[in-house]
């Protein structure tokens, strides 16, 4: 059986880009589970969606390791090789034990069950990094399964902006390590930017037709990192052209209002202005993004 590995590398990739994101989702498509199952069903089901939910609380905890070690350690560093590790073999028992029920489709597509079981299969390949085969897996379930719900809808059409902000993270990532400034350099971090500018579009077109407030807030903080990361490529002192600046600008402002927008969306989901800025998102994210009033300033009228 296909067993992944991580290097440091990956491991620093898979927190930046969805240590946050995959405990969200988990709760999301297991919580679209029909309960009309055989008991076999019961058992095959409940085994795939209990590795997807412990493959993404090791993701959660990894980055708890983060925050509280600002410096990494040697050991912390193996800690969370080991845990992301294990992680990985978590999401290939969710594909593999997904694969093992393709002789049931038909009942389960009778009983409600095929398309979250797609879903799961798509999130897990996104999450190894077999981007390809996520991006396959998500549109044969688009147009095959018959019991495709909203929930499970928008997760597989957010495939493909998903694997966009990574695909453009990994570039830019290597060329940091490369240290390349030449014409090439240049070529791939404009690749990279479009892939960025696509994800976003995409992103905020599906959060446009999304009412359900948990899955607009994942997709919300999908929308957010794209963005942040877009603005951050400019770092790499890539690009060349007179309106570098007035693009690193417009990205800082757009993530500011983007994470109004987040923050709004929690306001209105709890009630309480207590619960979003305690929140761990909330003291992640305006760290990292510093001073967050938008033009907009409407988060801060509502929470003082």
């Amino acid at each position: 059986m296909f067993m992944p590995q991580l290097g440091n590398q990956h491991t620093l990739r898979l927190k930046r880009i969805s240590w946050f994101l995959v405990a969200i989702c988990a709760s999301i498509v297991l919580s679209a589970c029909s309960v009309t199952q055989t008991v076999s069903q019961v058992s095959d089901t409940r085994a795939i969606q209990d590795d997807f939910d412990a493959a993404s609380r090791l993701q959660t905890n990894m980055f708890a390791i983060d925050r509280a070690n600002e410096a990494i350690s040697s050991q912390t560093n193996t800690a969370q090789i080991m845990q992301a590790n294990r992680g990985l073999m978590l999401y290939q028992r969710v594909i593999n034990g997904v694969n093992s029920l393709e002789s049931q489709k038909a009942e389960l597509i009778q009983n409600g069950l095929w398309a979250n079981l797609q879903t799961l299969k798509a999130m897990s390949q996104w999450q190894i990094g077999n981007k390809e085969d996520a991006l396959i897996t998500a549109n044969l379930a688009i147009k095959e399964a018959q019991d495709l719900q909203g929930r499970d809808m928008v997760l597989l059409n957010a495939i493909p902006s998903l694997v966009a902000n990574d695909e453009a993270f990994e570039m830019l990532e290597d060329l940091k390590i490369s240290g390349n400034k030449d014409e090439n350099a240049f070529k791939i971090w404009q690749r990279a930017t479009a892939l960025y500018e696509k994800a976003e579009n995409e992103l905020s077109v599906i959060i446009d037709n999304v009412a359900h407030p948990q899955l607009q807030f994942y997709l919300q903080l999908s929308r957010l990192m794209v963005v942040k990361n877009w603005e951050e490529s400019f770092d790499l002192d890539l690009c060349i052209t007179d309106s570098c600046e007035d693009i690193r600008m417009a990205k800082n402002e757009q993530s500011k209002v983007y994470f109004e927008d987040l923050l709004l969306s929690r306001y209105k989901a709890t009630g309480s202005c207590d619960a979003v800025m305690n929140s761990s998102f909330y003291q992640f994210w305006s760290l990292k993004i510093g001073t967050f009033n938008s033009s907009k300033g409407t988060f801060k009228k509502v929470c003082p």
